[in-house]
């Protein structure tokens, strides 16, 4: 009996020591947090991890909120529990962070990821784990950021990805991350791309991505020279910005874009000499080219295009514009302040333009090209009236018959304005001013004869100024 009872007790006691093992592997377990939470300090983030919970339901933000100094956390290796957060990773406005690990379990981050403002900051190789964010990325103002390795685990962003952000000349985002390597699994952008303001030297590390449905912005990258990395890239849902990269040479990987739904804007690269890399593209809703020192010329930059709702070209240096053969559709054709342009030619394809606008191309001798143009609903040629500026032989408009609203000629040197002679109709205002030597206006004559100017007829200042009713008296000329 004695024997049994020990044996009892002996059972109870070991039953008693197996419920509570199991209780303390109970309160050990790693559980998900419910909610958002925010560490500010390095005590709060001692005392999260100190929790060892396997993931948050809910944001993570490691900040100093609400104030405009950074905080004071140097260590987040506490953190290595977490395995996933269910809404954004935020790391911003440390000072003194020089790494992430600790957040190495992290897999999944279900909204954005956003580290940026982190001075201290080396790389995110604490991220390296990482292989699905849901929503944005963003990585920006890192002042020792060198490399996003950290985010070679990420094969696609359905948001926005952001790598710097747009910076005066004299500064730049990320100013000594000089290589975006680490994107190169990513084969989709689902919103808005932005590469702007790094140390950069090409796009290498983009080579996966085929389309980006929202805009490109590539901006304030000064050591850039090349575009290389963009060579798959076929379209852009949105519009596309190459500006203000100082050392940016050509175009030549983008030599698989085909299609950029929103505007397309080349402007302030002062040694972009060949942008030709784009000649597969056939349609974007903008073409603006301004303020490119170096580029001479556009060479054979637009064979492809087809249909674009405005082109405007803008301070620039290019002596010859021409080509644009296969543009069927264009509402807007705007031509202003090149000073170094010396000869037009091109656009014959199209037949109709809302508005066509040559102005202040004070170096002008040759102006060919629309061959097929019948009908622009405002014609505007201007030369400034107080630079001097040549003749230029007009060999374009043969088949312009129809002004819809105004035609206007100001401060050209010409003596005639033949290239008109075909115009029968002008919806309102006939306005041809300033022109020194023009003393030939026999060119109306089909327009007058036709009863053609719905609106006034204004010829003045000229060196003749014949009325309608002199050119109906054959007095067209002096």
């Amino acid at each position: 009996m004695k024997n049994l009872n020990k044996a009892l007790v002996f059972c109870l006691i070991a039953f008693l020591c197996i419920g509570c093992s199991s209780d303390d592997n109970k309160s050990s377990t790693k559980e998900a947090f419910n909610g958002d939470v925010v560490l500010q300090t390095q005590s709060e983030v001692d005392e999260f991890a100190a929790n060892n919970y396997k993931g948050i339901n809910g944001s993570l933000r490691i900040t100093l909120e609400n104030v405009v100094a950074s905080s004071s956390i140097t260590d987040i290796s506490a953190l290595r529990s977490l395995t996933f957060v269910s809404g954004d990773l935020g790391i911003t406005n440390n000072g003194k962070l020089s790494t992430l690990q600790g957040l190495n379990n992290i897999t999944t981050i279900s909204g954005s990821l956003w580290v940026y403002g982190n001075e201290a900051l080396l790389n995110i190789d604490g991220l390296a784990n990482v292989i699905q964010v849901d929503e944005d990325i963003v990585v920006q103002d890192n002042k020792s950021l060198t490399n996003i390795d950290g985010l070679l685990g990420v094969t696609s962003v359905n948001g926005d990805l952001i790598i710097g952000s747009n910076q005066a000349p004299t500064g730049l985002s990320n100013e000594k991350l000089t290589s975006i390597e680490g994107l190169s699994n990513i084969s989709s952008v689902g919103g808005n791309m932005v590469v702007s303001g790094n140390l950069i030297q090409d796009l290498s590390g983009l080579e996966k991505i085929t389309a980006i449905n929202g805009d490109l912005t590539i901006s304030f990258n000064s050591q850039m020279s090349h575009l290389t990395g963009m060579d798959n890239v076929a379209s852009v849902g949105g519009g596309v910005e190459f500006r203000n990269n100082y050392n940016l040479v050509n175009f030549d990987a983008l030599t698989n874009l085909t299609t950029i739904d929103g505007a397309l804007h080349i402007e302030n690269n002062p040694v972009l000499v060949d942008i030709s890399g784009v000649y597969k593209l056939e349609s974007c809703a903008f073409l603006s080219i301004a303020n490119n020192a170096s580029l001479l010329s556009l060479g054979n930059a637009f064979p492809s295009l087809r249909a674009c709702t405005l082109i405007a070209f803008s301070d620039n240096s290019f002596t010859v514009l021409e080509g644009f053969n296969a543009l069927t559709t264009a509402d807007y054709i705007i031509l202003e302040k090149n000073e170094n342009l010396e000869h037009i030619n091109g656009f014959n394809s199209l037949q109709t333009v809302k508005t066509l606008t040559l102005n202040e191309a004070v170096n002008l001798s040759s102006f060919s090209g629309f061959q097929n143009l019948t009908t622009v609903t405002d014609f505007k040629i201007t030369q400034p009236e107080t630079i001097s500026d040549g003749v230029f032989t007009v060999n374009s408009f043969q088949a312009l018959t129809t002004v819809l609203n105004d035609l206007t000629i100001k401060g050209i040197a010409n003596a005639d304005v033949d290239f008109l002679s075909n115009v029968a109709t002008v919806g309102n205002d006939v306005t041809i001013m300033h022109n020194e030597n023009l003393n030939d206006l026999c060119g109306l004559t089909t327009l007058v004869e036709n009863n053609g100017v719905a609106g006034d007829f204004n010829v003045f200042q000229n060196l003749y100024n014949p009325t309608q009713q002199d050119i109906l008296d054959g007095n067209c000329s002096q």
